[in-house]
Order: C-alpha cells, then structure tokens, then sequence
C-alpha cells in the first residue's frame, strides 16, 4: 500500500479549514489527484467509499465533482459548539488547539455548510443532530443508508461524505460505517 496520500492528504489539515484553497486550484488539483488515486484500486472500486471530513468548502466540492468524485449519500453531522468544543479535547487528538482556534474552525465550517449543502441534490443530504448518544447517530445513519436508491440506475458501491465541525463524531460514525458497510474508510480531517 503505498503511504504517500495518507501524508500527503492529511498533512495540510489547517490549510483544508480556511479560504486559502480558492486561490490555489493547484493545491485543489493536487488533493482530487491523491484522492482519485486511492479511489481508483480495487478496494474501493469493489467496495465503495465513506470520506471523513471533506470536502469542506464550496470550492472542494467543486473541485472534486469536475474530477469525478461523487459522494452518493452525505452526512451534515450538526454539533452544538460547546459539545463539540468538549468532545474535540476529550478525545485527546486537538489538545493543542486554543479555544479561539476552535471558534474559528466552528465559525468558519458553519459559514462553509450553508455554500456546500445546496451543491449536493437533497434526496442524498441527511442532517443528524451529533447532540445525540453516538448509538442513537449510527441509527440514523444505518436507516438513511438503508433507504432505496432514488434512482432505477444499477446498483454502485457506497460512496458517503460524512462532513460536521471538529469534535461533531464524524470520525467515531466513519470507523463504524465502514465496519458495518464494508467500505474503505478515507479520512482528511485527523492531524
């Protein structure tokens, strides 16, 4: 297995939380060029895909439809900052990020979701309140993965965005989709 995208797409964490990506479509390039990569070997084209935490902006989303990488369900995990907040140093992976680092993260994903929820078709997007235990998420979750296709298409492999400020669960609800799902499990937002 070859380790460079891993490294590669999760080293530029804090770039993926900011506005920078709009000016750099190289860096943009770069990112769908890794990720359609790993998205072409047999694991995931036999089992499909569930992305923790990208896209994150209009401009990703953007980006990744022109090359072709189509999520076919999405996952908005909604999160209350203060919980989020909590559950983000709780979990131990951002203890280094200051309180005003994390407001800026909480404000800029919530300015972030209203331009990228109306690029995706409605009948894919599922809100899930992340206020809620984690087994009464994976419920949620596994009901709308569940639900028929809307199309009479043939049957693909899973490929699922689950997106949600930092601490939201998405990581928790991503590992346990792809248990569950047998999909591959591709992550960007861990450091």
């Amino acid at each position: 297995m070859d380790p460079l995208p891993v490294v590669v797409v999760k080293q530029p964490r804090t770039f993926l939380f900011t506005d920078a990506d709009v000016a750099d479509e190289g860096f943009l390039e770069l990112i769908n060029n890794i990720l359609n990569n790993r998205l072409k070997k047999s694991d995931v084209l036999n089992k499909g895909w569930v992305f923790e935490g990208y896209p994150q902006t209009a401009s990703q989303l953007h980006s990744m439809q022109l090359a072709g990488i189509l999520a076919n369900k999405v996952f908005v995990m909604q999160a209350d900052e203060k919980l989020a907040r909590s559950r983000a140093v709780d979990s131990g992976v951002y203890h280094d990020l200051s309180t005003e680092q994390f407001d800026g993260l909480y404000t800029d994903y919530t300015r972030n979701l209203s331009q990228i929820v109306p690029l995706f078709p409605k009948q894919i997007v599922r809100y899930t309140d992340a206020n809620r235990e984690d087994g009464d998420i994976w419920t949620d979750v596994q009901a709308f993965c569940r639900q028929p296709p809307t199309s009479k298409a043939p049957r693909r492999p899973m490929r699922v965005a689950v997106i949600g400020p930092t601490g939201a669960g998405k990581a928790t609800q991503c590992v346990r989709f792809a248990h569950r799902f047998n999909v591959v499990h591709i992550s960007t937002s861990s450091p």
